[in-house]
């Protein structure tokens, strides 16, 4: 029916007053999206998109005809599921059951109630939402190790097909009697077909016929099961497989074929296939010829499992079951330095509480003004509150640049984080931290002297964050996200306090363009600050790429707020700007084959961009630049990633011009 291939989609509806299908898919380049298939101008017809799909079913669906009502779940592929209804014609959203760990969901067309399943315990349990949906009651519970899915409601409303996978491997359709279930002292059901691993099962209109499809020849074809003769009809032979059939009318029936591109969708005779040959299966033959490997076959847990040899249900104790992850010695950096010393970890396995030290010394006296000893420590609790405490901080990046992060003088530092909202893609997190130093000279790579060496910050980030990625993506492609961050430094606090505030806001959007995997990056951000000349620490300093030489920040620093390529790093001092900025990342270029040994060149990320910067400096009060970045991700051994990293940029003002370059590689995953 189609000439575009759609990935990975979900249960396919038929709407017979606009003649369409509708299904969610997801495939690549594109965000999971639920269309409407038009039969008569074959044309997609996107109606809303699909957050956090899993990846082969997307999501569970269910589609109300007569209320023009479409119900999906979010959270497919980790947290717990949400329920949404969408309003087809007035493309209204909204959730009626979240965090509810339901799926698999189908609607009774006679009555409108909502079937689902519910995951949780360990078990299986099939529930219900009688219109107008304002609870959900629970049914029955499967045993442990049995799980259904699939379900769907005969149009007159009196039968429930379902999927039950057990515990021993076998897969089956199975039929409900809905009066039993709702109002029947016990719960029973009849198995319709165990044959290939059946699955997808749907009704015909007049509920006198089910269509499924199965592995029963060795690949996924399309059957019927008719309970007027109670036969079952093979309808199709294809070499690549059906899947979720749908009646259209008596004659059609709608479904999607298997390619290796994704899923298209395919119009077939409601009749029986000509031919339809079985396979030849070697495991077959193998049991054939060894029919010992039956006893290979899993055993039905609830009856080799004994209970009685499970130990008490208790409470977690976190502080009993701390456990040291290691105790090794280490070389690192301060500043020219070298430290030798030795780095421990301590956790329990929640990370519940989280305590990690580097101690050590520099022996070699590269700088004889330098300090000896050398000190790092930061506990966690919960992973939400923190405390940091650092004697001339080792950082192991200093052995190999020229800016340094090693800072003389000590720091202790609070932390606290906090998500008002945990719901992905969006999620609203705030971060609070307090920091007290003592005995600084240099703050930013030691590359800015501070007023005075004592001094204390307060820092309060909150940051709204909706950006998705595309399958094939090799970063961010669509949405929003929105930071605002207030600081507060004080010093002086022996004598007369000396105080300065600033704020700054930033707005990034995300979008595709032009072509797949291309995306227009747009940020916005203004700063503005009550100023105090004692404490010109806490001023905005913009400039540079940001990358170093050997690093493990991002790889793509210049998208920071006070980065600005073209002029050196921190050079420009300021109270308050407006910065905009516009950049384009290119589709990645993935490449196959050039590798040496198990090292790997995977792909090239490659990005132009400019920004414009409107502030008050002494180098200049409007600015310009314009660059370019390249990316190179090696895999290395499969697993790990390192990122080696050129750029280029150029910067006008009224008063000056200035360009850089640099080099970097990134260890580890970005």
């Amino acid at each position: 029916l189609s000439k575009n291939t759609f990935g990975w989609v979900t249960q396919p509806y038929f709407d017979s007053q606009t003649l369409s299908i509708i299904y969610g898919y997801h495939r690549s380049a594109h965000l999971a999206t639920l269309q409407k298939f038009h039969l008569l101008t074959r044309n997609s017809e996107d109606l809303t998109s699909i957050p956090t799909p899993s990846i082969y079913q997307v999501a569970s669906t269910a589609f109300d005809a007569s209320n023009n009502l479409f119900f999906y779940t979010t959270n497919n592929n980790k947290l717990y599921r949400d329920v949404w209804v969408v309003d087809m014609l007035t493309k209204e959203e909204k959730i009626i059951f979240p965090d509810s760990r339901i799926g698999n969901i189908t609607i009774s067309a006679s009555t409108h109630d909502l079937w689902g399943v519910q995951q949780q315990g360990g078990l299986s349990t099939l529930v219900i939402s009688p219109y107008p949906y304002r609870e959900i009651e629970p049914i029955f519970s499967f045993d442990f190790g049995e799980e259904l899915s699939h379900l769907a409601v005969s149009k007159s409303g009196e039968k429930l097909a379902a999927v039950l996978h057990r515990a021993s491997g076998q897969q089956s359709i199975i039929l409900f009697d809905v009066g039993e279930l709702l109002y029947g002292e016990s719960i029973s059901f009849n198995i319709l077909t165990s044959d290939g691993s059946p699955e997808n099962p749907s009704w015909s209109e007049d509920g006198k016929t089910i269509y499924w499809n199965a592995y029963t020849n060795g690949v996924s074809n399309l059957y019927r099961y008719n309970f007027s003769d109670s036969t079952t009809t093979a309808l199709t032979h294809c070499l690549t497989g059906l899947f979720k059939p749908i009646e259209i009318s008596p004659d059609s029936v709608f479904a999607f074929e298997f390619t290796t591109d994704g899923f298209l969708p395919v119009m077939i005779a409601n009749e029986p296939a000509i031919y339809l040959p079985a396979i030849q299966y070697y495991g077959q033959r193998i049991m054939n010829k060894n029919p010992k490997v039956y006893d290979w076959v899993l055993k039905d847990a609830a009856k080799i499992v004994d209970e009685k040899s499970f130990t008490k249900e208790e409470t977690y104790n976190a502080l009993e079951n701390l456990h040291i992850h290691s105790i090794v010695p280490v070389v690192s950096g301060f500043q020219s330095q070298v430290v030798f010393g030795i780095f421990t970890r301590i956790s329990d396995p929640l990370l519940l509480h989280d305590f990690y030290m580097e101690f050590g010394i520099s022996p070699l006296n590269e700088t004889p003004s330098s300090p000896f000893w050398h000190l790092r420590i930061r506990y966690d609790y919960k992973q939400r509150f923190y405390i940091e405490y650092s004697l001339n901080g080792p950082d192991f990046f200093d052995l190999f640049n020229s800016r340094k992060r090693g800072m003389i003088g000590s720091q202790f530092r609070l932390g606290h984080t906090h998500y008002w909202l945990y719901d992905k893609p969006h999620t609203i997190k705030q971060k609070a931290s307090v920091a007290f130093f003592t005995g600084v000279e240099f703050i930013n790579d030691n590359l800015v002297r501070v007023s005075q060496p004592d001094f204390s910050v307060a820092v309060y980030n909150l940051t709204s964050k909706n950006i998705r990625r595309t399958i094939g993506s090799s970063g961010y492609e669509q949405g929003d996200q929105v930071s605002l961050t207030l600081t507060l430094y004080g010093t002086n606090f022996y004598e007369k306090v000396e105080a300065l505030l600033n704020g700054y806001l930033e707005y990034d959007k995300y979008s595709l363009w032009i072509a797949n995997h291309n995306v227009a990056h747009l940020k916005l951000a203004g700063g503005y600050m009550i100023d105090n000349e004692e404490v010109i620490q806490g001023r905005f300093y913009f400039g540079g790429f940001g990358n170093r030489a050997v690093d493990n920040g991002l790889v793509r620093q210049f998208r920071k707020v006070f980065r600005f390529p073209g002029i050196p790093i921190y050079q420009m001092m300021t109270t308050k700007f407006i910065k905009l900025m516009f950049e384009n990342a290119f589709p990645p270029l993935r490449v196959s084959g050039w590798a040496l040994g198990n090292q790997i060149i995977n792909h090239f990320d490659f990005s132009v961009y400019s920004q414009s910067l409107i502030t008050e400096s002494e180098f200049g009060d409007y600015w310009v630049d314009i660059g370019a970045q390249l990316d190179i991700k090696f895999k290395h051994w499969y697993n790990l990633e390192t990122t080696f990293s050129a750029g280029i940029a150029k910067a006008w003002s009224e008063q000056m011009t200035d360009w850089e370059w640099f080099l970097s590689i990134k260890l580890l995953k970005n």
